[in-house]
């Protein structure tokens, strides 16, 4: 899957949302989330992951209940790491890794029929960190890139472009977001 989108459209937290998803409904879930550099992985896509996690759903109100509130103590209080890389192990060894993509060695190596791999600001990734993020894929996983159009050449402009026939592409128009339309 690839998406297209402005600035300021809800990519990265729709993605965090998506990446949590993922964990929760499939038993034996791995995730990799994947951004150009390390600065930005954990400023952006991992810091909405966390607050996603940690945050009780109904934080603006102080409830004394036993019954769990957030999706860390619905999945058993793992906590989420600070660094990316570190991730996050659930008890029942579903995870999610965090990874910088201008350390090529470390976008190869996952496997998995339930892996997910995100590579957000996608319009960064060089043909190399593309095939080895791709070739994770291999036997049933996922590939999702995400980002703003900002090349004109590379994996992810080829998605839209010369390889669309092997993507399902979608285009979020900025002007049609609440954040452009203030609806």
């Amino acid at each position: 899957i690839a998406i297209r989108s402005g600035q300021k459209t809800g990519k990265t937290l729709g993605l965090a949302a998506l990446v949590l998803w993922w964990l929760c409904t499939r038993p034996r879930a791995k995730v990799v989330v994947a951004a150009s550099t390390v600065k930005q992985l954990k400023k952006q896509l991992w810091a909405e992951i966390r607050k996603l996690y940690e945050i009780p759903k109904d934080a603006d109100r102080v409830a004394l209940s036993k019954t769990p509130r957030t999706l860390k103590e619905i999945l058993g209080g793992t906590t989420c790491s600070v660094n990316p890389e570190d991730g996050l192990m659930l008890p029942d060894g579903r995870q999610l890794i965090g990874i910088a993509t201008d350390d090529k060695v470390s976008a190869a190596g996952y496997s998995g029929d339930q892996l997910l791999v995100v590579a957000d600001e996608a319009s960064e990734l060089d043909r190399e960190v593309f095939g080895a993020l791709d070739g994770n894929t291999v036997g049933g996983g996922w590939l999702l890139l995400s980002g703003n159009p900002t090349s004109s050449e590379g994996p992810y402009f080829d998605a839209f472009h010369t390889k669309s026939a092997f993507w399902v592409c979608v285009h979020i128009d900025s002007r049609e977001t609440p954040n452009f339309t203030g609806r």
